[in-house]
């Protein structure tokens, strides 16, 4: 999934009038990404992307997502005029597997009644809400040794800055977007912009410089781990490359059983693992972009000053690392966009 295929797919969703006055050519790659991820989920069985779709959490499991989550969405839903709902709630284990399989939402996917389009009113399930983040936060002290001192302030500035970012995407384009059945359009851009920025990986600008792949966003990180690799297409192995390509192997991505720049093969039942490849971000940033905190990161954190996620685009750079939707809320991968995992 490219900024190209999304901004074809919307484009003829948004009626004319609307884009001129909201151009989405101006959105920054994630946030299409998210609206498209958005329309599509809500599909259901029409959409080609319902097999990924069915791997992904069915909620979200990054740490600003954690952060007064009812609150937030319900009364970003209540400022863009989309309704409110008295709502019960149910909690879910939270793990530092982001990637983990959910072929269960199959079922409730290919439901021809799961999904309408401009049907934005909650329900009694339409906003569910993660565990405590700030018993995980307390979890994480405990079994990791991390200062997380100031984290929950941190934390709530985060979720309440995507929430805004949800809610002014929902006002803009959320009535021209297939939403599942009986869930509030806020939260599910809310969903969407998570998994874009846990999931979403960098790469050559020609092809999209920020991507969701499937597959390959199933790999769970590991410090030694090898890099995910994009192939340019003038690979060679007399050159010292791992293979020969041609053109036509341009933009693809390989991913490699590595361990401390090794090879090491698989045994059967073993698991693939990578390595994320963020040295900047801190522990926080993890917490708030993956909703985990890696082993290795287990110190104190810092916080780094920097550009929150803009709505539109800032084309006139290109970074391979990967950015962070926290912003100023955690600083590490820089740039201006949501995550994508930093190019080989």
């Amino acid at each position: 999934l490219t900024r190209n295929v999304a901004l074809i797919a919307l484009s003829s969703l948004v009626p004319v009038d609307v884009q001129r006055r909201a151009p989405l050519e101006e959105l920054d790659d994630a946030i299409l990404l998210a609206l498209f991820l958005t329309h599509e989920r809500g599909g259901g069985r029409d959409s080609p992307y319902l097999p990924y779709i069915a791997t992904l959490p069915p909620e979200p499991k990054c740490g600003y997502a954690s952060s007064a989550y009812q609150a937030n969405v319900v009364h970003a839903a209540e400022r863009v005029g989309l309704g409110s709902s008295s709502t019960s709630f149910s909690s879910s284990s939270n793990t530092n597997n982001g990637m983990d399989m959910n072929l269960g939402m199959l079922h409730d996917l290919s439901d021809p009644s799961s999904s309408s389009q401009n049907h934005h009113h909650p329900s009694s399930s339409s906003i569910p809400t993660p565990p405590d983040v700030w018993d995980t936060i307390h979890l994480l002290s405990y079994t990791q040794n991390l200062d997380v001192n100031g984290w929950p302030a941190e934390v709530n500035k985060a979720g309440e800055y995507v929430d805004r970012i949800a809610a002014q995407l929902a006002r803009d384009y959320g009535p021209y977007l297939f939403i599942p059945k009986n869930m509030n359009v806020v939260y599910a851009i809310q969903w969407s912009l998570c998994m874009v920025s846990s999931r979403g990986v960098a790469g050559n600008e020609r092809w999209g410089s920020l991507r969701l792949v499937p597959v390959m966003d199933l790999v769970n990180h590991e410090e030694s781990g090898g890099k995910f690799l994009e192939l340019s297409g003038e690979e060679r192995l007399k050159k010292g490359d791992i293979l020969d390509t041609t053109e036509d192997d341009s933009g693809t991505f390989i991913v490699r059983s590595m361990r401390h720049g090794r090879k090491k093969p698989l045994r059967k039942g073993q698991e693939l693992l990578a390595n994320y490849n963020v040295p900047n971000y801190s522990p926080l940033d993890w917490f708030l972009n993956l909703g985990f905190v890696p082993p290795e990161r287990s110190t104190s954190w810092t916080k780094i000053d920097a550009a929150l996620p803009p709505i539109h685009s800032s084309r006139d750079s290109h970074s391979h690392h990967q950015h962070n939707l926290a912003g100023s809320y955690g600083g590490g991968g820089g740039g201006g966009t949501i995550t994508s995992f930093e190019n080989l």
